[in-house]
C-alpha cells in the first residue's frame, strides 16, 4: 500500500508538471518501482499513470534507468504489462523497439489487433521514417485507415500519389480518412484538387467537415472549386430564407413513393455520421441527433441551412496550425499546461502546445453552411426522409455490403 501510495504522489506531481526541458528525470523513481516491484498489477497501475501523464507531450529523454526495467518487464507474464511496457519503450524512440514493432507491423501472419497496436505505437512516437511504410500499408486493409491517418503528420511528396493509386478500391470510411489526410497540407491539397477539377475524384465523396478545411486554407483556386461544387456560403439571412424555401417546395412536393429513408441513411453515413450520432451510430463531435426535434422539417432546415446561427461553446471549431504546417480543425475536448485533446470527424488527438504554431477559435460550427445545397435532389429527399425517421431503417442492401 505504501508503495502505491507513492507511487500516485509521484504520477500526480508529473502530470502536473509544465516542461520547461526535454528531461526523463522526474520519472526516474517510478521507474525504479517498476523495477524492483514483481507485482503485476502494481507495475500496470504505474505503466497506465506515466502513460496518461505523457499524453500531450513530446521529446521527452528516456529515464537513465528504464533500459533495464523494460528488460524485465517484457519477460512478465502479464501480456499488458509486456504490451504497455513495449508502448512506452516506442515513445522514448529505443531503437530496438521500433526495429520490433515494424517487423509486427509487417507480418501479414501476425494477429491484426497486435499488428494495429503496433503500428499505433509507431504513429504515436512520430518516428522520422515512417512515411514510407505507411504509404506502403495503404495497400493493407486491415491496417489502411490507421496509415492514411497517420501519413497527416509526414509532410511527404509521394503521399498524394500513393492515396490516388489505391483510392478507387477503398471503402467510404477509407476515402474519409484519405481526403481528410489531403486537406490537412497545403501541397498535398493543391493534388486533391486537381483530382477533384478533372472529377477523378467525385466531389460528393468530400464531407462537410473536409471541406471546411479546405476552405481553411484560404487557396483561391480551393474557394473556386467549393463555390462551384458546393455553392456559394448564404451568409445573409434572406439568402438564407431563400434557400430553406427552395428545399421546403422539394420536400413538400415529393411524393412518398420517390423518397427512400433507407437510401437516406447509407447518405447520412457519408455526410453526417462523422460528427453526428442517430440510433446510436455515428460520431461524437457533433450533438447527439436522436433525441432532437428532427421530425420538424423547419427544425432540419433551419440547424442545416443555417448551422451557425446558435453554436454551443463545446461545438464550435477551432483551427490549429502545427509547426510542421499541419492544419487540423476540430473540437477541443480537454486542455492543461502541456497539451489539448482534439475531436475530428476521424480521431482524437492529443496534441502538445510546443508543437503548435497558432490556433484561433472560429464561432462557427463544425458543419459548414452550403450543406443540402451541395447534394442532388434525390439525394437530399432520401437525407431529410432518414433523419425525420422515428426509428431506424436498414441500410440498402448494396451500402449494406460495402460498408
Amino acid at each position: 500500500m505504501m508503495r502505491l501510495v507513492l507511487s500516485l504522489i509521484l504520477l500526480l506531481g508529473f502530470a502536473g508538471r509544465t516542461w520547461a526541458d526535454d528531461s526523463g528525470d522526474a520519472l526516474t523513481p517510478l521507474v525504479q518501482l517498476l523495477a524492483e516491484s514483481d507485482d503485476a498489477s502494481f507495475q500496470l497501475d504505474i505503466l497506465k499513470g506515466m502513460s496518461d501523464a505523457l499524453k500531450g507531450r513530446a521529446g521527452i529523454a528516456m529515464p537513465a534507468n528504464w533500459p533495464a526495467a523494460a528488460q524485465k518487464l517484457s519477460k512478465s507474464s502479464n501480456a499488458e504489462v509486456r504490451q504497455m511496457a513495449q508502448s512506452l519503450s516506442s515513445f522514448f524512440g529505443d531503437p530496438a523497439t521500433m526495429q520490433k514493432l515494424k517487423k509486427i507491423v509487417t507480418d501479414r501472419s501476425a494477429a491484426v489487433e497486435v499488428r494495429k497496436k503496433a503500428l499505433e505505437d509507431l504513429i504515436e512516437a512520430k518516428q522520422k521514417d515512417l512515411a514510407p511504410l505507411l504509404q506502403d500499408l495503404i495497400a493493407d486493409a486491415d491496417l489502411r485507415g490507421q496509415a492514411l491517418r497517420g501519413l497527416a503528420g509526414y509532410d511527404d511528396a509521394k503521399t498524394p500519389a500513393a492515396i490516388f493509386a489505391q483510392y478507387r478500391t477503398f471503402s467510404s470510411t477509407d476515402k474519409l480518412d484519405a481526403l481528410n489526410t489531403l486537406a490537412s497540407r497545403d501541397q498535398y491539397a493543391q493534388e486533391l484538387l486537381k483530382k477533384l477539377q478533372d472529377k477523378t475524384i467525385p466531389a460528393k465523396e468530400v464531407s462537410p467537415a473536409t471541406v471546411r478545411q479546405l476552405s481553411e486554407l484560404k487557396d483561391p483556386a480551393i474557394d473556386k472549386w467549393i463555390a462551384s461544387s458546393w455553392g456559394s456560403v448564404k451568409t445573409t439571412p434572406e439568402d438564407k430564407l431563400k434557400e430553406m424555401a427552395r428545399i421546403r417546395e422539394i420536400v413538400n412536393s415529393a411524393k412518398p413513393e420517390q423518397v427512400s429513408a433507407s437510401r437516406g441513411r447509407a447518405m447520412f453515413m457519408k455526410t453526417c455520421a462523422q460528427c453526428h450520432t442517430l440510433f446510436g451510430e455515428g460520431g461524437k463531435v457533433g450533438p447527439d441527433l436522436t433525441g432532437s426535434g428532427r421530425s420538424d422539417l423547419e427544425y432540419i432546415l433551419t440547424n442545416v441551412v443555417d448551422p451557425n446561427a446558435l453554436v454551443g461553446k463545446d461545438y464550435q471549431v477551432w483551427l490549429i496550425r502545427l509547426k510542421d504546417k499541419r492544419l487540423i480543425s476540430g473540437i477541443i475536448s480537454r486542455e492543461d499546461e502541456n497539451g489539448i485533446t482534439v475531436l475530428t470527424e476521424t480521431e482524437t488527438m492529443v496534441l502538445p502546445k510546443t508543437k503548435i504554431e497558432r490556433m484561433k477559435q472560429a464561432d462557427v460550427s463544425m458543419m459548414p453552411e452550403g450543406l443540402l445545397s451541395g447534394l442532388e435532389k434525390q439525394d437530399l429527399l432520401d437525407l431529410i426522409a432518414y433523419l425525420r425517421s422515428p426509428s431506424q431503417v436498414p441500410l440498402p442492401a448494396n451500402a449494406a455490403a460495402s460498408k
